[in-house]
């Protein structure tokens, strides 16, 4: 219920000093632990600036910024490479551009994130430049238990600025299709326009407290349900009264007689199998456009 929904990275409105504090005590952290591969260290901060230890651990999306594969470096220093011989000293790690990882999973926020469960119908992600995905369990055909994380993928996209990485979101999450479960992407859709995210001023009790999150638009997917009926139909046959059963007519169908068109009194009936020799098109053919126009 309280896992990370949207990640940002680097965080907006952070007072640098208050940054810098943070930098600070990672180092001592690492440093007084002997931590001596690649990672993320996390902490909260209040209203205050003041900041709170969390955790240490690879979060993928600080590569994205950062321009370093830290799951690759993790691999290799532990077969022995140093951080020096890897160019990860701290005078060679800057920040670059804006990323935004959301994390879709198949729960239905409008029953407060409860778990869904079935088969993946149809499943297409997103693409494109700067767009990351670290699949999960998505994929066509795919069965989604109860008995294992909801976590279906993790989108992370790149941009030069928070607002073209927020962008770039809501373009990759328009292009995602399952069918079969629900997933959270409505939610996070909702939660990408909202004026507060938008203006990069969330915080931790951000859903919590912003009931209007919950208002969400969901698809119709009247393709699938169309499929659906007409595999049914053409296996089971109709379910409609009247339409099952023996046929009710037992005779031949009657044709109806239509009027000749030159003699509609006398003339003799007109032949519905023959096909037409006088129309619209004998204007075009023998005459010209401009005489079809004008008839």
């Amino acid at each position: 219920r309280h896992q990370k929904v949207v990640e940002v990275a680097p965080a907006t409105h952070l007072p640098k000093e208050v940054r810098q504090a943070i930098f600070g005590d990672a180092i001592k952290l690492a440093k007084s632990v002997g931590y001596r591969n690649a990672g993320t260290a996390e902490f909260l901060v209040d209203q205050m600036g003041r900041h709170y230890f969390i955790e240490i651990n690879s979060r993928i999306i600080t590569e994205e910024i950062i321009g370093i594969d830290i799951v690759a470096a993790q691999i290799q220093i532990a077969a022995g490479t140093t951080l020096p011989q890897l160019g990860l000293t701290q005078d060679a790690i800057a920040k670059r551009d804006f990323a935004i990882q959301c994390h879709i999973t198949t729960e239905d926020a409008a029953q407060g994130f409860q778990p869904d469960t079935g088969k993946i119908e149809v499943y297409r992600s997103a693409g494109g430049n700067g767009v990351r995905l670290d699949a999960s369990s998505g994929f066509a055909g795919a069965q989604i238990t109860p008995y294992y994380d909801s976590l279906l993928v993790k989108c992370t996209v790149q941009g030069t600025s928070y607002e073209v990485a927020r962008r770039k979101m809501l373009r990759a999450l328009v292009e995602f299709r399952t069918r079969g479960v629900k997933t959270n992407i409505p939610f996070l859709f909702r939660l990408l326009t909202h004026d507060i995210l938008i203006g990069g001023k969330t915080f931790t009790t951000f859903i919590d407290d912003t009931p209007d999150l919950f208002k969400l638009v969901q698809t119709q997917n009247r393709a699938q349900k169309l499929l659906a009926y007409l595999g049914d139909l053409a296996v089971n046959g109709s379910s409609i009264k009247g339409q099952t059963g023996e046929p009710g007519l037992k005779t031949d169908i009657v044709v109806p007689k239509l009027q000749s068109r030159e003699d509609p009194v006398n003339g003799p009936p007109h032949d519905p199998y023959q096909p037409c020799t006088v129309g619209w098109r004998n204007s075009i053919v023998e005459q010209c456009p401009e005489a079809f126009a004008k008839a």
